[in-house]
């Protein structure tokens, strides 16, 4: 099982070195701009400075887009390699190949979304600035890792169906502005009703953690529905790779 992981996991490398890669680039921008010489100083606290660069829109932009690709690959994608006969020989039921892929593709997430919790205070640090702690961006951490699971089922379905890499990259980078227009044109731009609404705020039971001028907060129960949305797209790629022929 170890050497399947590893597989799946050798398989996703470079869109995880991206996704550092894209992560870091953008943290560095973010706080180099707060940091940029002014001849007016901001009036804004440091923390609310950080988060307009990084977390209010881009930022999480960015996560999803690479948690969606993240998704990609598996056994539909084998298939157009000629490689799927092969992996199907193993002696594992679809149910573990799945798994297993399921599995090293979320610890990928995880890892990038911890990764502006550790590069903003640290790029902070190296700007002088010691208000800038670790718990500041760890409250965003729950929204990324939620809306981060949820965008890489969505890319698990999208490889379900399409065998063409860059045409599921293509469908997972056109989804996220369309579903935050649609979303904000439902809802009437209410808070919480996308992804990224909920990853640019902190869950509410930890808005008491928050120094300086308050953050945005989101309730568990905004996330409900994108939760239950993951878990039946999770089914319906269960099914279609319990379907695949070699």
């Amino acid at each position: 099982m170890l050497t399947l992981f590893l597989k799946e996991w050798r398989g996703s490398r470079a869109r995880l070195l991206l996704g550092f890669l894209a992560i870091v680039s953008w943290c560095i921008v973010a706080v180099g701009l707060v940091n940029r010489p002014s001849p007016t100083p901001s009036v804004l606290p440091y923390a609310r400075s950080v988060w307009a660069g990084f977390y209010s829109s881009t930022g999480p932009m960015i996560f999803l887009a690479i948690a969606g690709l993240l998704g990609l690959g598996g056994l539909k994608s084998e298939r157009l390699t000629g490689t799927l006969l092969l992996t199907l020989s193993l002696p594992l039921t679809r149910i573990q190949l799945y798994s297993n892929r399921l599995l090293a593709g979320l610890t990928m997430v995880v890892l990038v979304a911890i990764l502006p919790v550790l590069t903003l205070p640290l790029l902070s640090l190296l700007f002088g600035r010691t208000d800038y702690s670790l718990l500041t961006p760890a409250l965003f951490l729950p929204g990324f890792l939620i809306c981060g699971f949820i965008m890489y089922c969505f890319g698990f379905l999208v490889a379900s169906i399409f065998e063409n890499d860059l045409t599921g990259g293509g469908v997972i980078l056109a989804a996220i502005p369309l579903y935050r227009m649609l979303t904000e044109t439902v809802f009437h731009g209410s808070r919480g009703a996308h992804p990224i609404a909920i990853m640019s705020a902190v869950a509410a039971p930890l808005q008491h953690l928050q120094s300086g001028s308050p953050l945005p907060a989101w309730s568990p129960d905004q996330v409900l529905p994108g939760l239950i949305a993951a878990l039946v797209m999770l089914a319906v790629s269960a099914f279609l790779h319990s379907r695949l022929e070699a």
